[in-house]
């Protein structure tokens, strides 16, 4: 059975995928937080010892605190960033067909085509109306619902992704065991 998909991605799409992709680990969340804590305390007190006479008003406190937020909160604005940068790439801005079958998976741009195994795919996750099925760790494709033209195709496809592609558990884009 062949099942055909064609569509534009969404900033919306984009960023939910990107989102779930980009989803830490309990372990390297508490570890964020405690190092941005340490770091926040050790600078302050490292601040109110040799600078008795500052206040955080001061102009040379304020900076590097503000640094140190963006390196905590940083990987809350990795999927707006990456949704973005997708939207301006002009592959991204085209309309994706294609067809999954028994084989594997055929993804045709304005520009190129790609005929992808189901053997080479690590692992998928599905997110509501999306899945993201795994090349490696760093590289996925994303299936929007909508691309399918009706709710029997999307569960086929779903069947066929559940088939030959382990489903992903934790961390990004880890091969699951």
């Amino acid at each position: 059975m062949v099942i055909n998909f064609q569509g534009l991605f969404t900033k919306k799409e984009l960023i939910q995928a990107y989102k779930y992709h980009y989803l830490p680990t309990k372990l390297s969340k508490y570890f964020r937080i405690v190092i941005a804590s340490l770091t926040i305390i050790s600078f302050g007190l490292y601040s109110l010892l040799v600078y008795p006479e500052r206040t955080l008003s001061d102009f040379g406190v304020i900076i590097p605190l503000i640094f140190i937020l963006l390196l905590v909160f940083y990987p809350f604005f990795l999927p707006r960033i990456n949704a973005k940068r997708l939207l301006k790439d002009t592959e991204f801005r085209f309309k994706i067909s294609g067809s999954v079958n028994d084989q594997g998976v055929s993804i045709i741009t304005e520009n190129s085509k790609s005929e992808i195994k189901w053997e080479l795919y690590l692992n998928y996750q599905q997110i509501d109306d999306l899945i993201l099925v795994y090349q490696s760790k760093l590289s996925f494709n994303i299936f929007p619902k909508r691309f399918f033209q009706t709710n029997e195709d999307w569960g086929a496809f779903i069947n066929y992704v559940r088939d030959n592609v382990p489903e992903r558990k934790v961390g990004v884009g880890r091969r699951s065991s």
